[in-house]
Formats: C-alpha cells, structure tokens, sequence
C-alpha cells in the first residue's frame, strides 16, 4: 500500500516536471531591445523585437505607454498614457532559422515630438513602458513581455542595424534629453 503510494506520487512528481518542460518549448521567447532609437528628421522612436523561439509568434498586441507616478491618497499610483503605434501590429513575427538574417526581427514605431520625449525622461516619475503580448502558432500559448526605458542613457539617436542582434547605429548628434535625469 505504501509502496502503490509512493509510486503514485513519483509518477506524478515526473509528469509535472515533464509538463513544465513542455510548457517552456511551447511558450513563445522574445527579446525587447534594452535602447530604443528616436529619428528627430520625423519624430519617430523605434523599438526592437526578436522573436527568438523557432516557430512564428501570432495574435501579436503591442502597447507603447507613458507611465507617471502621482501622489494619492496611501502612495504612489502609476497612471497610463497610450501612445498609438505609428503603423498596426502584425499579423505573424517569423521564427528563428539560420539564415533567415532578420525575418524575425521587427521595429515598432511611435510618433512622438522630441520635446515630448525630453520632457518625460527628464522626470523622475515616469517612464516609457513597451508592452507585446504574443501567442506561440503551434501552442497558442501566450507571454506578456516588458520593458521599460528610465532615463536618457536608454534613448540614443540613430537606428537599428539588420540582423539578430540590438546593434544600433548612431546618427550624428547627442542622446536625446537633458535635464536632471542625464548624468
């Protein structure tokens, strides 16, 4: 009877593993650039993507938003400004294989004035947060990824280099704010 038990309990012990294992392969992987890159000759930021699992990632949302932290009543709330991308989300980001060089690589837009972006990094409150929900095409499986830029070191002026990786190349002038946040 014990021994029925302690079998039992091993054998489930397996499958949760395995299932947690299967879970992984199956949930999509995507990486945010750590640098966004503003292009002041049209007001744009762009934003960096890579889809890193093997198969395409689908039903793709994206949200690029302001966050400011105000003062109410017990604290600190952080209360959200949605900035509409430049052009819609698409339909599929393919998957990682050699060679495909960069089909699984994807630049969001935003439309946003210079003075606009200097004024939210300068503040200490706020931030600018990117937001993909994606689902693997196999799975369906979803994942929520995030990252948010702080200050001016994370803002440079230039664009993306092709390829699988967040090279950056940097157009003549400076980091974008000044103010108390650039060191």
């Amino acid at each position: 009877m014990v021994e029925s038990l302690v079998v039992g309990v091993a054998a489930s012990l397996v499958a949760s593993f395995v299932w947690v294992v299967l879970l992984r392969l199956l949930r999509p992987k995507v990486d945010i650039a750590t640098l966004a890159c503003f292009d002041p000759s049209d007001d744009k930021l762009k934003i960096k993507v890579i889809n890193r699992s093997r198969r395409a990632i689908v039903h793709i949302h994206v949200e690029v938003a302001t966050v400011m932290h105000v003062s109410a009543a017990g604290g600190l709330v952080g209360m959200r400004h949605v900035i509409p991308l430049f052009s819609p989300e698409p339909l599929a980001i393919e998957g990682y294989r050699k060679g495909n060089d960069d089909q699984n690589a994807y630049r969001f837009a935003v439309k946003i004035e210079r003075k606009d972006l200097q004024d939210l990094i300068a503040s200490n409150s706020s931030n600018l947060r990117f937001s993909v929900y994606c689902e693997d095409e196999l799975s369906g499986l979803g994942r929520l990824f995030q990252h948010a830029f702080h200050d001016a070191s994370e803002i440079v002026c230039g664009s993306y280099a092709k390829g699988q990786d967040f090279n950056v190349v940097l157009a003549t002038g400076d980091l974008i704010p000044t103010g108390p946040a650039n060191h």
